[in-house]
């Protein structure tokens, strides 16, 4: 099965993403998970723009907890 940002958008929405934080977190786990263990940069973004949140409190919560993990986005220039 595939993972779709819509749907699991959509799905966390009805559980309460982003006011209760444990549907939250465990849409960021989803979508680590989707991408090989790590959430790139522009996940998020899509992520708190479907949520209707600033992307800086998604990256706060990856930040907090110690499980989630941001890919790596260093650009060289």
């Amino acid at each position: 099965m595939s993972f779709s940002m819509e749907e699991a958008l959509s799905y966390y929405r009805k559980q309460g993403a982003p006011a209760d934080q444990s549907a939250l977190i465990a849409l960021l786990t989803e979508i680590q998970d989707a991408h090989g263990g790590a959430i790139p940069a522009y996940t998020l973004r899509e992520a708190a723009e479907g949520l209707g949140t600033k992307e800086a409190l998604l990256l706060a919560y990856v930040r907090r907890i110690p499980r989630l993990r941001l890919k790596d986005s260093h650009c060289l220039e």
